[in-house]
C-alpha cells in the first residue's frame, strides 16, 4: 500500500506545471513541511529529538535523499534547543544547515 500512494502522489507530481521558482524554495518549503508536522505531533517529536547521528534516507533521488536527512537533522537540534535539551553541537548543527540551504536557494535561478 505504501509503495502504490507514494508512486501515485510521485505521479501526480510529475504532471503538474511547477511554479517558476520552484527549484529556489523546494528545500525551504520540504522544510517548512516537515517542521509543522514534527510542531503538530508530540511523539513523533520526541522520537526526532531521542535519535543520534547522521539521518539518512533512501528511495527517493540522490537530491532528495541528502536534503530530507539535512532538513530532519536541522529540525532535530531546533526542536531540541526549543525544548530546552540541546545536545552539544545543535546550535553548530541548525545553523550550518540553515546555511547550506540559503547557499542553495541563492545558487539556483
Amino acid at each position: 500500500y505504501q509503495r502504490r500512494v507514494h508512486g501515485s502522489a510521485w505521479s501526480a507530481g510529475q504532471r503538474i506545471v511547477a511554479r517558476s521558482d520552484w527549484e529556489k524554495v523546494k528545500v525551504d518549503f520540504m522544510y517548512i513541511g516537515n517542521k509543522a508536522k514534527f510542531e503538530q505531533n508530540p511523539d513523533l517529536a520526541q522520537k526526532l529529538m531521542d535519535s543520534t547521528g547522521n539521518v539518512t534516507f533512501r528511495g527517493s533521488t540522490s537530491f532528495w535523499c541528502k536534503w530530507n536527512g539535512l532538513i530532519m537533522e536541522r529540525i532535530r537540534a531546533e526542536l531540541r534547543i526549543a525544548n530546552n535539551v540541546p545536545a552539544p553541537n545543535d546550535v553548530e548543527t541548525a545553523e550550518r544547515i540553515k546555511l547550506e540551504m540559503e547557499a542553495y536557494a541563492a545558487s539556483t535561478n
